[in-house]
């Protein structure tokens, strides 16, 4: 061969070399947001409030051993959250459309490393949300979803501090008559004006909205009350409890996430007009409790 041709050869071998050196290797499906190796990025408390609207069409399911079940076998997108100081955060994914079945997952690390979520949050449809305390440090976030469908197309919000109703220290005051809850997980409270009967329920008409009901008589106090299903009124899975309620207590109201996440009605009634406490000795072992203005009485031993 003549060296002319060799020569060449080895100037165009040099010359593709340097293309590659000075290029790099060509990334495939290198969409930020896919994995924890380029995720989307978020400064807390500095980027707080945050909110986005993204899509997990496009992305992979690189994420699929989790704590998070089912709903972590769809596409996937990944948030690192850099936390500087201590920050209460609030976390909610808001999905388009019905059923989507949307989940969200909190975790220390890279998923594929630290597959148990510090805390989660997944539905069939509606929002999934949850409130967790992050010291300084790093933080991965996933969004995900129990396919089909194959992706879901979401709001993403984050929010720092704790918001009204999060936990029982920040109970939203609740009313007589109808109260509005935007969500469950969700605090309220309430103070009776005598003491009396008094009745907390989400059965009303015209709601179908499955919850779950506790009523405590301080934070981290006495459980008075809980119900899941009452199986009875307008709708079955609705909840209702009743009990002895006295004035100036107030009582920790508690909706639970346990099945839905779905924003409500409920209603709040003090049976008027009936004195709790109000006893007649009628044997020394036994007590009678007399509610004014009710056709009813109840035996206490």
């Amino acid at each position: 061969m003549r060296k002319d041709k060799i020569l060449n050869k080895l100037v165009i071998f040099a010359i593709a070399a340097l293309m590659c050196l000075s290029v790099g290797p060509i990334a495939v499906n290198a969409v930020t947001g896919d994995t924890c190796s380029d995720p989307y990025i978020v400064n807390i408390p500095s980027s707080l409030p945050y909110s986005v609207s993204h899509t997990t069409n496009g992305f992979n399911n690189d994420y699929y051993s989790t704590t998070m079940g089912y709903y972590d076998d769809g596409l996937d997108t990944i948030y690192r959250l850099v936390v500087a100081s201590t920050t209460q955060i609030t976390v909610t994914c808001t999905p388009v459309g019905t059923y989507q079945y949307a989940g969200i997952g909190l975790f220390a690390g890279c998923p594929d490393s630290n597959p148990t979520a510090l805390i989660y949050s997944t539905a069939s449809t509606g929002p999934v949300s949850f409130v967790y305390t992050c010291s300084p440090g790093t933080y991965y976030l996933m969004v995900d979803n129990w396919p089909s469908p194959a992706y879901i197309t979401y709001t993403l919000t984050i929010t720092g501090g704790i918001q009204p109703g999060a936990d029982c220290t920040s109970a939203i005051q609740a009313v007589a008559g109808i109260n509005s809850a935007s969500k469950q997980p969700i605090w309220y409270k309430y103070t009776p004006t005598e003491d009396c009967l008094l009745e907390i329920t989400s059965n009303n008409l015209g709601q179908s909205v499955d919850t779950y009901l506790y009523v405590y008589d301080a934070c981290g106090g006495t459980l008075v009350a809980s119900k899941d299903d009452d199986n009875s009124g307008y709708y079955s899975y609705a909840s209702t409890v009743s009990f002895n309620a006295y004035a100036g207590t107030d009582y920790k109201i508690f909706w639970d996430d346990y099945w839905e996440t779905s924003a409500f009605l409920f209603k709040i009634t003090e049976i008027t007009g009936c004195d709790v406490g109000v006893t007649s000795i009628i044997h020394p072992n036994v007590e009678l409790m007399v509610y004014k203005n009710l056709d009813s009485y109840q035996y206490q031993p």
